[in-house]
C-alpha cells in the first residue's frame, strides 16, 4: 500500500475505500463489491478491460498496471468482501514486448512480399496496402488507402461475388480477377483472401498474385498444342498468316540502326 498508493497501512487503516481512493469506487468496481456483498459471487477486473482502476505507481514511479479480484468473506449480515490488487506491469511490457517484435517481422516479410497484400475492412475499404501494391496497380500507397476495393477490379461484380463469398466464410478460392490499372489498362490476378476479427471489427487481408506471365505461357502452349493437330496444309496457312503480322508489326515499327 505504502509503495504503490504513497499512503502507508496505519493511514488508510478505519477508512472507507472512496476516502482512501476518491473516485474510484464507482461504476464496474462499484458493481463487483455489491455482487459480492449481497451474493456472494466474485469477480475479475483485468486490466485490459478496465485499465488503471487504482492511481497506483510502481517504484520507480512509473504507473502500475494491474488485474484486480474482489471477492466475498463470510455470509449473511457481517459480510465483508476483499479487493486484492495483483501487479501485472512486468507481465504486460513482456506481451507488448514479445507482440511488438512479432509485428515488427510481420511488417518486414509484408513489406518485401513480391505479392500484392490488402488488408480490408467490413465494408471493403483498404485500411492497408504493402509496396507489391503501389508497384503493380500504379496507386500510391496513399491513394489506395481509403480506397473501395471493388474500383480496383474489372467487372465489379467479379470482386463482389468473391468478396460476399469471403465474409461469409464460402471461400472457392484462389479466383482469377482482372485489376483496372491507374494508366487504364488490365492486369490479371489470383486472388486468395481470408476472414478475420479484432475485437468487434470484421476484416478480410487479401493476397494477389500476379499471373500475366502464366496466362501468356498457357496461351502459347495452347496455340502451339493446336497448330501441332491441324492438317499440314492448315499448319502452313497459319504460319504464313503468323509471318504475315510480324511482318506487318516491324514495319510499323520505328526499329534503331546501328550507324
Amino acid at each position: 500500500m505504502g509503495s504503490a498508493s504513497g499512503q502507508s497501512a496505519a493511514d488508510v487503516h478505519g477508512k472507507p475505500l472512496a476516502e482512501v481512493f476518491p473516485g474510484v469506487v464507482q461504476g464496474r468496481l462499484s458493481s463487483a463489491i455489491a455482487a459480492a456483498l449481497d451474493s456472494g459471487v466474485s469477480s475479475l477486473l483485468t486490466h485490459a478491460l478496465h485499465p488503471h482502476l487504482f492511481p497506483l505507481k510502481t517504484r520507480s514511479g512509473r504507473t502500475l498496471l494491474h488485474d484486480v479480484t474482489v471477492s466475498a468473506v463470510g455470509d449473511g449480515p457481517g459480510a465483508t468482501c476483499l479487493i486484492n490488487v495483483f501487479d501485472v506491469t512486468m507481465a504486460v511490457r513482456r506481451e507488448r514486448y514479445l507482440r511488438d517484435r512479432q509485428n515488427a517481422r510481420y511488417d518486414a516479410v509484408v513489406a518485401s512480399a513480391p505479392d500484392v497484400i490488402l488488408t480490408l475492412d467490413g465494408d471493403g475499404v483498404i485500411r492497408f496496402a504493402n509496396r507489391a501494391a503501389a508497384i503493380h496497380f500504379g496507386y500510391s500507397e496513399q491513394e489506395l488507402i481509403g480506397m473501395n476495393a471493388v474500383l480496383l477490379f474489372e467487372p465489379e461484380g467479379a470482386w463482389i461475388d468473391t468478396w460476399r463469398g469471403v465474409l461469409n466464410d464460402e471461400t472457392p478460392q484462389p479466383v482469377e480477377l482482372k485489376v483496372h490499372r491507374k494508366d487504364g489498362s488490365l492486369s490479371y490476378f489470383e486472388v486468395s483472401a481470408s476472414r478475420w476479427q479484432d475485437d468487434s471489427h470484421v476484416f478480410v487481408t487479401a493476397i494477389l498474385r500476379d499471373i500475366n506471365e502464366r496466362r501468356a505461357v498457357n496461351a502459347a502452349l495452347l496455340a502451339t498444342s493446336i497448330v501441332s493437330n491441324t492438317r499440314p496444309d492448315v499448319r502452313e496457312r497459319l504460319r504464313a498468316w503468323r509471318k504475315a503480322r510480324t511482318d506487318q508489326v516491324l514495319a510499323n515499327t520505328d526499329v534503331p540502326t546501328r550507324s
